[in-house]
């Protein structure tokens, strides 16, 4: 999967700061998150729950990796933009497999602060 979308200028994208995270650009994509930033992940899976901080975000992306030999792949793109809300179409995927929801996440100063993923089921 690629970066499918551009992103409007006045929204930050969770989908493209998460490519850089699994491209091994760790500043770079954690340069797009608020060190507050809040991750509201819903359900009952092993990833519900509201997730604080840039850590956080981190641990959930390596729970997101460690089923897939760090092979997990994103996807993205815009489908609406209301400044500071930016609604994306993520699919993220491994070995052949993969889910796709959207994500709403809310911009502040140039950051995400806040993004509201559509579940907690794994890849």
């Amino acid at each position: 999967m690629s970066a499918i979308a551009q992103v409007a200028p006045a929204g930050v994208s969770v989908g493209e700061h998460l490519a850089a995270l699994l491209d091994g650009e760790f500043a770079r994509g954690l340069a797009g998150f608020s060190e507050q930033v809040v991750w509201h992940v819903p359900g009952h899976g092993q990833l519900a729950g509201v997730h604080r901080g840039r850590e956080a975000v981190l641990a959930v992306l390596g729970e997101l990796l460690a089923p897939t030999d760090g092979r997990l792949r994103i996807g993205y793109r815009l489908l609406s933009a209301n400044d500071p809300y930016l609604v994306e179409w993520l699919e993220i995927g491994a070995a052949g497999r993969a889910t796709g929801c959207p994500v709403v996440s809310r911009s502040e100063a140039g950051r995400i602060r806040e993004v509201w993923w559509c579940g907690s089921a794994g890849v």
